[in-house]
């Protein structure tokens, strides 16, 4: 990451200021409009765009575009940040077994066979979550900062994340 240089898409940008929206003014034309600016692209039957009466509130608002951010931005890395980012919200943590916040087990692909695949089924098979969860509280939760940037500025040694010492 010595060559760092982010990339965002429009569509990251829409979904970000549509949860923005929905979050301070609740269910609005703008937040539902932002939403539908990115979905829309991939739904193309009418009846099944959202519209202003298709949320309860401005959480249910807020808990689809959570959903959208998955489904647009797969595989681009934007998760691990959702779950940090999400990890004190009292509604949209994402939890592990305990309750607590965290980043849930995952599957490791070598353990995956052509017959645990089943297309849109909702189920997995759990021997297959071999990677263990990591709970907000535990300090692999936070990386460190990088030795490089604690060698660039040897102020910010003493700032270094919990149990990296």
């Amino acid at each position: 990451m010595d060559d760092w240089a982010p990339i965002i898409r429009y569509a990251e940008v829409l979904l970000n200021y549509a949860e923005a929206e929905a979050r301070v003014n609740g269910v609005t034309d703008l937040s539902v409009s932002l939403l539908n600016r990115v979905r829309n692209r991939a739904v193309k039957d009418e009846a099944k765009r959202y519209v202003k009466s298709s949320f309860a509130d401005g959480v249910a608002l807020v808990q689809s575009v959570l959903n959208e951010r998955r489904i647009e931005l797969l595989c681009e890395g934007k998760r691990w940040y959702d779950i940090h980012r999400l990890s004190t919200d009292p509604v949209f943590a994402v939890t592990v077994s305990s309750g607590k916040s965290g980043i849930p087990a995952k599957i490791d692909i070598g353990n995956v066979v052509s017959s645990d695949y089943v297309a849109a089924s909702g189920s997995v098979r759990n021997e297959l979550f071999t990677i263990a969860e990591i709970p907000s509280d535990d300090r692999r939760f936070i990386f460190p900062i990088p030795q490089n940037e604690i060698n660039s500025n040897p102020v910010i040694a003493k700032q270094q994340n919990d149990g990296w010492d």
